[in-house]
C-alpha cells in the first residue's frame, strides 16, 4: 500500500477511535439511566416495606387508629401503582443499554478489524523496505565484484 493509504488507513482508525469513545459514553449514559430508576424502584420497595413494618409494629402495641388501617390498603395501592410505571421504564431502559452495548460490541470489532489491517499493511511496508534495501546491498556487492574483477 502506498503511504497515502496508510494514512487514510490511519485516518479512518482514529474515526473509528472516536466511535468506540463515543459508544463507550453512551453505554455510560444507558447505564445510569437504568441504575437511577433501579434506585427509585428501591426506594418505593422500602417504603412499602417501613410502612407494613410500622404498622406491624403499631398493631402489636395496640395503638393503632382505625383511619389509618383504613387508609393503608389505598396507600400501599398508590405506592405499587407508582411501581408499574417504573417496571416498565426499567424494561425500556434494559433494551436501551443492551443496543447500546451491542453498538459498542460493532465498534469495537470494526476497530479491531481496521488495527489488523493497518499492522498487517506495516509489516508488509517493513518487508518491502528490507527487501528493498537487501536487493541495493547485493547490487553493490555485485557492482564492487564487477571493478574488482
Amino acid at each position: 500500500m502506498p503511504k497515502g493509504q496508510a494514512f487514510r488507513l490511519q485516518a479512518i482508525l482514529d474515526y473509528r477511535i472516536e466511535q468506540r469513545n463515543s459508544a463507550q459514553q453512551a453505554l455510560a449514559i444507558e447505564e445510569q439511566k437504568k441504575q437511577a430508576i433501579l434506585s427509585q424502584i428501591q426506594q418505593l420497595e422500602s417504603l412499602i416495606e417501613t410502612t407494613i413494618e410500622g404498622q406491624s409494629q403499631t398493631l402489636q402495641n395496640g395503638s393503632i387508629s382505625l383511619e389509618v388501617l383504613r387508609n393503608l390498603p389505598d396507600y400501599l395501592f398508590r405506592i405499587k401503582a407508582s411501581l408499574d410505571p417504573l417496571l416498565i421504564q426499567l424494561e425500556h431502559q434494559k433494551k436501551k443499554a443492551a443496543i447500546a452495548q451491542e453498538h459498542l460490541s460493532q465498534t469495537l470489532i470494526r476497530q479491531k478489524t481496521l488495527e489488523n489491517l493497518k499492522d498487517k499493511h506495516d509489516r508488509e511496508q517493513k518487508h518491502k523496505e528490507q527487501k528493498a534495501d537487501e536487493d541495493l546491498m547485493n547490487e553493490i556487492a555485485a557492482i564492487r565484484f564487477q571493478s574488482n574483477s
